[in-house]
């Protein structure tokens, strides 16, 4: 088996929910118009993209996701989990509303 660097893992876990943040928000678009994205809402969705990215994964380095380990998770895990996406998402609707 391979090892892998910490650090290493980490930013593989950093890119793959940064990838999985991309998705959501497009997901959500597309299901919101049935298929049909009007230009105007694609536009938008590029220009706070990249900067709900860093806030989401900056509020979840503040609040450890990449330092557990997700092996021996329990109920504190899982309220620390909902606290911090709780924190992100309102993050990301505040930048969204303000710009």
């Amino acid at each position: 088996m391979i090892a892998i660097n910490g650090k290493v893992k980490h930013l593989a876990m950093a890119v793959i929910d940064a990838a999985l943040i991309v998705c959501a928000f497009a997901l959500g678009l597309y299901l919101r118009f049935d298929g049909n994205v009007p230009g105007i809402w694609l536009d938008r969705l590029e220009a706070i993209l990249l900067p709900v990215i860093l806030i989401n994964l900056a509020i979840y380095y503040l609040f450890g996701f990449y330092r557990r380990v997700w092996r021996y998770a329990g109920v504190d895990d899982l309220l620390i989990i909902a606290v911090a996406v709780t924190a992100g998402g309102t993050g990301a609707f505040l930048y969204s509303v303000d710009s």
